[in-house]
């Protein structure tokens, strides 16, 4: 698959989880990857509110690595705000078996 389409799918991913449409996620991914959707939920339900943003995508070859910038504001104070940069890692195809997220 070519990097602007392995682009394009973490574009996708982003918008359905900033949405909460986790299911349309699923189809999208490797079944190898059923953590990474399991993880997804439970961020959702951690943090309802929880938004990422795609700062930053690079292709070489096929490899491809994106920088999603995550916003969330935790429940513990009303006032306290939290922002996560995570850097993931895909070295396959998202949509075929091998698929790799890490941070």
């Amino acid at each position: 698959m070519p990097a602007t389409e392995h682009a394009h799918l973490i574009e996708q991913i982003a918008d359905h989880f900033n949405r909460g449409a986790l299911d349309a996620v699923t189809p999208l991914i490797s079944r190898s990857l059923a953590g990474f959707t399991r993880d997804l939920a439970l961020l959702r339900q951690a943090f309802p509110d929880a938004r990422f943003t795609i700062e930053d995508i690079l292709a070489d070859g096929d490899k491809l690595a994106d920088r999603p910038e995550a916003l969330w504001v935790m429940p513990v104070s009303p006032t306290s705000e939290t922002t996560s940069t995570l850097t993931d890692h895909l070295g396959a195809d998202l949509a075929g078996a091998g698929a790799v997220w890490g941070t």
